[in-house]
């Protein structure tokens, strides 16, 4: 199977690199969402992925490109090359090398999926929108993990997940997940003004909060308490679109102020 697979690949490439020669620098697919051009979208996406060319594969990507939950998103093609040996590597191309035809499909979205490991996720017009391959994706968030906590301020290493983290018109709230267990689940929140990194010490830490759901579709409501003052952080997940997507509530003698926020989780700016 791997001779296979490698001699496909060595095919595809000359194919491409013939194309080049012509003077034909680009990949020109089909925009059309009738079923018939998943083979050629498909096989257009095995041919860009055989030539191993970081380069090249950059022009054919989607950014933000994610690469694990814990991981700043890949912005541009500078940033895919610079990455692309922890995107990419000999087993995740081949299995896609070798992924059946038949068992890539449209969406409700009308983009092109393999639901098979690992799951692509392509645009109509031949475009790299998403890879979730546990495998790389468990190292690339370990590793980025390591690296955000050796930049964090020192008491906040020990954490299992960042979730979120907020920004307010004047503060920064970072949420993370300190335990998960049977018996409990807790997560921390820590504070700082706009204009502070998060190796700096937070003007609030707060331990022991608590997650509750609400809603049919599950919206999250993560509440922290200090002393006289609450902190109550609204995710709307499935909101309307005229409201709010996020809500911070400070209630502080029985008054209460709320403050929208918008995610900046994973920005490499933070610290």
């Amino acid at each position: 199977m791997k001779k296979l697979v490698l001699i496909l690949g060595l095919l595809l490439v000359l194919n491409l690199q013939t194309k080049l020669a012509k003077g034909n620098n680009q990949i020109n697919y089909d925009h059309s969402t009738d079923n018939k051009n998943i083979i050629n979208i498909v096989e257009k996406f095995k041919t860009l992925i055989a030539t191993n060319n970081p380069h090249i594969i950059s022009k054919y990507v989607k950014y933000p490109f994610n690469i694990g939950d814990n991981c700043p998103d890949i912005q541009n093609k500078e940033e895919f090359v610079q990455n692309f040996d922890i995107i990419f590597d000999s087993l995740l191309t081949t299995q896609i090398m070798a992924s059946d035809i038949n068992l890539w499909n449209f969406n409700e979205k009308q983009n092109v999926i393999f639901y098979d490991s690992p799951y692509v996720q392509l645009s109509t017009d031949g475009y790299l929108m998403d890879i979730e391959y546990t495998a790389k994706r468990t190292q690339n968030n370990k590793k980025c993990v390591l690296e955000e906590k050796s930049k964090i301020y020192p008491s906040l290493k020990k954490y299992q997940k960042n979730l979120y983290t907020l920004k307010t018109y004047d503060h920064i709230y970072r949420i993370d997940l300190t335990n998960k267990g049977l018996s409990a689940t807790t997560y921390r929140l820590a504070i700082w003004k706009k204009e502070q990194k998060m190796s700096e010490k937070p003007l609030i830490i707060i331990n022991n909060g608590k997650l509750k759901l609400y809603g049919s579709a599950n919206n999250e409501k993560y509440i922290f308490k200090d002393k006289e003052i609450s902190y109550i952080v609204e995710i709307n997940t499935a909101r309307a679109l005229e409201t709010i997507p996020i809500e911070i509530t400070v209630i502080n003698n029985f008054s209460a102020k709320k403050y929208p926020a918008v995610n900046i989780t994973n920005s490499p700016n933070l610290y």
